[in-house]
């Protein structure tokens, strides 16, 4: 008898850099995977059992089929533990389509400071509690409670998964741009270059608003994508260039390395718990006007 998964499979991708040949570094991508496995295992024993377990044992099991043909796409299976019979309330099926992946989402946001993308994906997780019959006491609660108390669990898997976390995101920046994981009925997780900085720091790094800098390139590697930016204060950024066209020939970067042209570059940065810049990551240049 062909089992059945818990939820319906989320599409992963893996995209940019080495991906773009349709190959990647197979070490990150097993860390990556493993990372994603554990994080999945974690949330879906929450939202089947309403139990956060510290350890990866739980009665749902994680597979990864294979990826499609010319692409580093792989779909992701939420499974019963062989042995294990499935007793879960037919409701508690559909709502894991939107629920599981809202959690991931919220924390990763919750891990990286994203509040926004946080407070989005609570909503959802929010409406779809409401359904469920075994959570009707919680209808008697304030919605502040409520949202309280998904708050915590998100805090207590975000603290519980940070080392699933931080290889989730290990292939990003380095062998790939970003990691998309995809489900059919609720909104993509986007790993991106900032993000994945974050998530694998040791410090309390988080990520902040999309903005722009002025200053002086005083270094640039087209290798790594690293540079050093001085503003017109004399303060000193540094950071990673994201943007594609600094592989091309006589790009701007080198170009403005070379004129020591003032610039104005696009960029969203991770911040210090003080609220300071930690990195930038940079998408866009151009002159300053």
């Amino acid at each position: 008898m062909v089992e059945r998964s818990l939820i319906e499979p989320v599409k992963v991708e893996f995209a940019g850099r080495d991906a773009d040949a349709h190959r990647m570094d197979a070490l990150l991508l097993g860390q990556s995977l493993s990372g994603m496995a554990r994080v999945y295992n974690s949330v879906g024993h929450y939202h089947f059992h309403r139990q956060i377990k510290a350890s990866a044992h739980s009665e749902v099991r994680v597979q990864v089929g294979p990826p499609e043909r010319g692409s580093i796409f792989y779909l992701i299976y939420m499974m019963m533990v062989h042995g294990k019979m499935a007793v879960y309330p037919e409701l508690l099926f559909s709502l894991a389509e939107m629920a599981v992946p809202s959690f991931i989402k919220a924390i990763v946001a919750q891990r990286t400071g994203q509040t926004k993308e946080m407070d989005k994906a609570l909503d959802i997780i929010q409406q779809q509690s409401a359904q469920y019959h075994e959570l009707a006491l919680e209808a008697r609660k304030s919605d502040q409670q409520i949202r309280e108390g998904l708050l915590d669990v998100v805090k207590t898997l975000a603290a519980n998964n940070r080392a699933a976390l931080s290889d989730m995101a290990a292939p990003v920046g380095k062998t790939v741009n970003e990691v998309r994981q995809v489900p059919k009925n609720a909104d993509p997780i986007v790993i991106d270059t900032p993000t994945a900085a974050a998530l694998r720091s040791k410090e309390e790094v988080t990520v902040g608003e999309m903005a722009t800098f002025r200053g002086v390139f005083r270094a640039v590697d087209t290798t790594t994508g690293s540079f050093r930016l001085e503003d017109e204060d004399g303060k000193e950024y540094r950071g990673k260039i994201t943007d594609p066209a600094l592989l091309t020939p006589q790009n701007f970067y080198t170009h403005a390395l070379d004129t020591q042209e003032v610039v104005a570059i696009t960029a969203k940065p991770t911040l210090n718990e003080d609220g300071t810049v930690h990195r930038l990551f940079v998408s866009d240049a151009g002159k300053a006007s």
